[in-house]
């Protein structure tokens, strides 16, 4: 029986009730194993000897189509493509085009415990689209994820989720104009040599802050972004021994963005390809967005000071509000219940006068619009001052009372409020008797 025969014949049966579902036919090279299968994947797997007997039939059932896909350029003659797992897969077929063209070819097939692909022997300069494909013993999902474009080697990335609050490093959360931010993606600090990527560090050296840093633009909602540091770390090696660019950005939010609503960040780098854009990522904004700066990015301890009142109070002006010792080479010392510290901290909006996009206050003291209360191991803190720390760009400062009824110890939470929005609650600092 010839392939087209036994084609006519599965026909004829679907005709007769006995295959409901035929759609489509699809062989194996031998043609003895024959699929009749719908749009969705699903389906009938018809098995023949070799004398093309009906050997048995079994059922197609398509695994889920993969929710994600992305590739990025880990070479110029390679690319890295990762996607999200389905369950009931056995493995995942992997497709490549030329972008603009319509003729998808297969670039590769792996098994179901792989959900990344390394594409060899690219042509550089040619930008690429991917997309994958569910497979299972009987047949493969009719269904593709939508195309992923691999950028040209050497274009920035920032990672999902990786634009956050300059002192809480929390995800997913919303950033606030005027402060300031870090970006994280791949390759962000690098420059292109020849087939590889070498890091670079570079940072402001002068107030107003630079646009541009070693050839490197953020742009925030339409604005160029003032930026305090770009830089690259040395590359990692990923699955299938791609190389891995991390890099980090930290920038202050355009006073000139929307107050709230959703904003679009890019970067744009200028490099050996030509000026090289990410793809723009959308970042909630909101008035407020209240954090404390650390010594241990996010959580722990407090960037706060204490501030020497009396010559007998025994406070070392400036000291850490820290444990002693707790910074070799650094006074640092319990903050004495009745003292002050300062604690400087991000993300408490607009203030009165309107601050200047990338300068520093030494012109005139900015006070916060909102008023910001500070509670140091759950009790209220009188607060003196909370407004831009004059000599920075985007750095707010709070002075504040330690208050009286505060258990002494060596992390004692210290939290700040503005309008109901609070600060992360596991930053601390060490309280004493006075």
């Amino acid at each position: 029986m010839t392939p087209i025969t036994r084609v006519a014949l599965l026909a004829l049966v679907s005709l007769v009730g006995l295959c409901l579902f035929a759609q489509s036919y699809r062989y194996d090279n031998s043609s003895r194993l024959v699929r009749v299968v719908q749009p969705d994947g699903n389906g009938i797997t018809y098995v023949y000897d070799d004398n093309d007997n009906l050997m048995s039939a079994f059922s197609i059932t398509a695994p889920a189509m993969p929710i994600t896909v992305s590739s990025t350029r880990s070479a110029p003659d390679q690319a890295r493509v990762t996607w999200s797992g389905v369950t009931g897969a056995s493995g995942y077929r992997v497709e490549r085009r030329v972008e603009g063209s319509s003729r998808w070819e297969v670039a590769g097939t792996v098994g179901s415990g792989a959900l990344t692909f390394v594409d060899n022997n690219l042509q550089p300069g040619v930008r690429y689209e991917y997309r994958i494909a569910a497979t299972t013993p009987g047949g493969d999902t009719g269904a593709y994820t939508a195309a992923s474009l691999a950028p040209l080697f050497g274009t920035p990335h920032v990672y999902p989720q990786g634009i956050v609050n300059g002192a809480s490093f929390e995800q997913g959360q919303p950033i606030s104009r005027g402060s300031i931010i870090s970006l994280f993606g791949s390759p962000l600090g690098f420059t292109i040599e020849g087939s590889t990527l070498a890091p670079f560090e570079a940072a402001a050296e002068a107030i107003p802050l630079p646009r541009t840093l070693n050839g490197v633009t953020v742009l925030i909602g339409g604005f160029d972004a003032p930026l305090f540091y770009v830089g690259g770390q040395p590359p990692t090696q990923g699955a299938g021994g791609s190389l891995i660019y991390n890099g980090q950005i930290n920038a202050q939010v355009p006073w000139e963005v929307p107050e709230a609503g959703l904003v679009e960040v890019i970067v744009r780098a200028e490099t050996a390809n030509g000026i090289l854009e990410s793809e723009p990522v959308e970042v909630p904004m909101a008035p407020l967005t209240p954090a404390i700066f650390t010594f241990d990015f996010g959580p722990g301890r407090a960037a706060a000071l204490n501030v020497k009142l009396r010559a007998d109070d025994g406070v070392i002006d400036a000291s850490v509000a820290q444990p002693e010792g707790a910074f070799p080479g650094r006074d640092s010392q319990p903050a004495p219940i009745g003292g002050v510290i300062t604690i400087y901290c991000n993300g408490l909006g607009a203030t009165t006068p309107p601050a200047r996009t990338g300068e520093n206050s030494e012109d005139l003291l900015r006070r916060t619009a909102a008023s910001a209360k500070v509670f140091i191991g759950g009790v209220e803190a009188p607060v003196d001052f909370a407004g831009l720390a004059p000599q920075f760009v985007g750095l707010y400062q709070i002075n504040a009372f330690i208050p009286q009824g505060v258990v002494p110890g060596p992390q004692v939470p210290i939290v700040i409020e503005q309008n109901g929005v609070r600060s992360r609650g596991d930053v601390t600092i060490a309280v004493r008797l006075p």
